[in-house]
């Protein structure tokens, strides 16, 4: 399963991979406001910039 994980004080986020015992192993770190992740074939494409501020704002 793939993870996108955001910080609550505004820092970078990270995009990680769960695996089926629970372990967690980061596949891209520095991620800004990581988002939704759609997996296609061997390639997951994800969005950045789904922070908190832009939803309110409509940006």
């Amino acid at each position: 399963m793939w993870l996108s994980q955001q910080s609550l004080a505004g820092g970078s986020g990270v995009l990680q991979r769960l695996g089926a015992d629970g372990a967690k192993s980061t596949a891209v770190a520095n991620v800004s406001s990581p988002g939704g992740i759609v997996v296609r074939g061997n390639t997951a494409y994800f969005n950045t910039c789904n922070s908190f501020t832009v939803g309110i704002t409509g940006q």
